[in-house]
């Protein structure tokens, strides 16, 4: 059964390194992504220096708009690592030193044969009442803070620590909240082949009469659609999910996520080297692969643009541009080679993407 709730959630990314523009904030955009997927309404995302005033300024902010506050940054054990202080001090609670973390963090240090200092006891503190979420990748865990209507999650900066946690506790969490709520729903369709304001022109005398939430995105070579509602109008919606789909049909390259990161993942998970002879996409296929499968632990990548060179490395894709209709692919990995040929439509040259995902 689907209850009314409709979950909100915000983002607060601390550093001044994230402001001055030395690093990159990539930890909300990956949350983010998976709660839009899970139909949470993500309705802001504010970074900031590390400076304590403005932490306590946006959390009255947040506080008063979602359900959800998500928090990266500041647990280390610097001097500049003050995150779960101002969360305990601004919600008026203590922190509470767990023996278990102190000994998990001496642990980790003992085994790399890093020296343990004091101060780096700090990291085992947490706001009484929190739920600690377990971090394998780095010495700062993160944790679960309900107060009053709403949950922090204060999680740890550094991307691959966040990814362990995610794997070993938050996504599932996660998930299991927002199973039977009102959830946001988004039906995504990429199309080659018209502009933008053509892509319009055949979807809005369609949605003229519903009550949805309609974008558009121009991502080259792509124009996205994207309609928006919640659950419990899905029926209403539903006929005009189908129109979309005939209207669309003869210009979509994919529908909601796109399915090439998962194949690509699920391809190179265990090859030790990858490289990649272009002659065709003039780089946009290196581009995407090295975001698909970022975070891969001992992978290396290498390109070569325009290369004509033929030989086989341990484990490599190969794609040659014909001068006829068709493009020639041949994957080798592990010592395995696939050989592929790929038939173009006479209408539509389909970019790159498209051509792999028929791999």
């Amino acid at each position: 059964m689907i209850n009314n709730k409709t979950i909100k959630a915000a983002h607060l990314a601390i550093g001044s390194e994230l402001t001055s523009g030395q690093t990159i904030n990539t930890n909300s955009h990956y949350i983010a992504k998976f709660l839009q997927k899970n139909g949470v309404i993500n309705t802001s995302h504010i970074v900031i220096p590390d400076n304590k005033e403005l932490i306590k300024d946006s959390l009255d902010f947040m506080n008063k708009e979602v359900d959800w506050i998500f928090v990266y940054g500041g647990l280390g054990p610097t001097s500049d690592d003050f995150t779960r202080n101002i969360l305990a001090e601004w919600a008026g609670v203590n922190l509470i030193l767990d023996p278990n973390t102190w000994q998990f963090i001496q642990d980790y240090l003992k085994n790399r044969n890093y020296p343990v200092r004091e101060f780096q006891q700090q990291q085992a503190y947490f706001p009484t009442g929190s739920t600690i979420m377990t971090n394998s990748k780095g010495t700062a865990h993160g944790f679960l803070f309900p107060w009053k209507d709403k949950t922090f999650f204060v999680l740890p900066g550094p991307p691959k620590e966040i990814l362990s946690i995610c794997e070993n506790f938050l996504f599932n969490y996660i998930e299991e909240k927002t199973v039977n709520t009102n959830s946001w729903l988004t039906y995504i369709w990429n199309t080659f082949g018209k502009g933008e304001s053509e892509v319009a022109y055949l979807i809005e005398p369609l949605i003229h009469d519903h009550k949805i939430e309609v974008g558009y995105r121009v991502h080259l070579p792509y124009v996205e659609v994207k309609i928006s509602f919640f659950k419990h109008e899905l029926k209403q919606h539903q006929k005009l999910i189908e129109q979309v789909d005939e209207t669309l049909s003869n210009i979509l390259v994919y529908k909601e996520l796109n399915p090439l990161p998962e194949f690509f993942r699920n391809q190179l998970a265990k090859a030790s080297e990858f490289l990649l002879l272009d002659s065709y996409s003039q780089g946009r296929i290196y581009k995407d692969l090295s975001e698909w499968t970022h975070g891969f632990q001992g992978l290396s990548f290498k390109y070569q643009n325009h290369s004509k060179n033929t030989s086989a490395a341990e484990s490599y894709i190969k794609l040659d541009s014909a001068k006829s209709d068709k493009i020639k692919a041949e994957v080798k990995l592990n010592n395995k080679v696939i050989h592929l040929d790929l038939n173009l439509t006479p209408v539509i040259k389909l970019p790159p993407e498209r051509q792999i995902f028929f791999v």
